[in-house]
């Protein structure tokens, strides 16, 4: 595995990591008012979009070739 792989990695978990406890922050703190579930329904729906393009970029052959075969 190649150095930045690993660096991606630990900085997706470390994102993931935060925005798990910014999530429970927010459901803990403030759980019976309206706005709180309005801001935690927008930090999932934020997360759902980073994950879906992680991994259509992960899981796009297209790109790899283009990465690898195409001077810039």
């Amino acid at each position: 595995m190649k150095l930045d792989t690993i660096a991606l990695i630990l900085v997706i978990l470390s994102v993931a990591g935060y925005a798990l406890a910014v999530f429970t922050g927010i459901i803990a703190v403030a759980s019976e008012h309206w706005l709180t579930w309005i801001a935690a329904a927008v930090l999932l729906i934020i997360a759902y979009i980073m994950v879906r393009v992680i991994l259509d970029r992960v899981s796009n052959k297209e790109d790899d070739y283009y990465d690898k075969n195409v001077e810039k």
